[in-house]
């Protein structure tokens, strides 16, 4: 069974200039370390699939960034804040050690 990759995005609806905001992001990516499995232990083992990073981007500069290792559950779940300075394109981007990319865009308006 293949699950479908989601990403979400949440941003407060409102920041003002100069306020300090909570940006949640979420992947919904199995994380197979390719380690035998528990659950059938006479089954292969799935076949690795990990994240390796998480970046994001506030009109194309660098604002946060995550690495990603075998301890990493499944459907990783980011909480960081930033300083809401300007308006413009907020960029998160997953990618995977396969060379996958997943990406959210959303517009971050400034009150």
């Amino acid at each position: 069974m293949t699950t479908a990759i989601t990403t979400h995005v949440h941003l407060p609806p409102h920041p003002k200039r100069g306020e300090v905001i909570l940006v949640q992001a979420k992947i919904t990516h199995p994380m197979s370390n390719g380690w035998p499995r528990k659950d059938a232990p006479d089954a292969p083992p799935l076949a690795r699939n990990m994240l390796k990073s998480f970046r994001c981007f506030l009109n194309n500069v660098l604002v946060f960034e995550s690495l990603f290792f075998e301890g990493a559950a499944p459907y990783p779940y980011l909480a960081f804040k930033i300083r809401a300075n300007e308006s413009g394109e907020l960029i998160c981007r997953w990618e995977g050690e396969n060379g996958e990319v997943f990406e959210t865009k959303r517009y971050l308006a400034i009150e």
